[in-house]
């Protein structure tokens, strides 16, 4: 899936980088799996290679209720039926009265969220971002304003960041900067090194 080919990235990322921030963006994070995941993702490959860097992960999206129930970090089992045991185990926490889990504390402090109008990425988080995730968001807009939107993510991504959309959301894009990664799970783009 996706997940992996981040997971790659930053296991990349950890064997040749010696920067010592890494910032993720879930745009159109819904109600925040998506920006938690990353969280866990990032946390797993900085231990396993036993790398202090700072994380964080900015979820946003264009719904209130979406980034409210993101920031309650809350969810019910069958949200967490694809999350490995031991990851769960790691990152969650049960609770027995309501029939959810929360995310564990060490998680929630590295994500972030905020309502954003992908339509208008002007006001978007300015930042470098190492990966740039964008999932069944792009559906919901026109041909030419997936292409405006895109060109505006790219522009966010630093030199050799990744870029995650879902597979047949954008046929035909291409950006000067950006090149195909070869995968047959997503669709993604590197920004070429300068």
């Amino acid at each position: 899936d996706a997940f992996a080919l981040v997971q790659a990235y930053l296991l990349e990322w950890v064997a040749s980088s010696a920067s010592t921030s890494i910032e993720a963006w879930s745009v159109g994070c819904s109600s925040g799996e998506e920006a938690y995941s990353l969280a866990i993702i990032i946390r797993e490959v900085l231990q396993q290679a036993q790398r202090e860097v700072y994380f964080g992960v900015t979820g946003t999206d264009i719904s209130k209720a979406a980034v409210d129930s993101a920031r309650r970090a809350r969810y019910p089992e069958r949200k967490l039926v694809n999350m490995a045991p031991e990851l769960r185990e790691r990152y969650l926490v049960a609770d027995s009265a309501s029939k959810t889990f929360s995310v564990t504390p060490e998680i929630r402090e590295r994500a972030c969220f905020s309502r954003l109008n992908v339509a208008e990425l002007e006001q978007a988080p300015r930042q470098p971002m190492n990966i740039i995730y964008c999932q069944n968001m792009l559906i919901y807009f026109r041909r030419w304003r997936r292409k405006t939107i895109l060109d505006e993510l790219a522009k966010r991504l630093v030199p050799g960041g990744l870029m995650v959309l879902g597979m047949g959301e954008m046929t035909g894009w291409s950006h000067p900067r950006m090149e195909r990664v070869a995968d047959e799970r997503c669709l993604a783009f590197r920004r070429k090194k300068e």
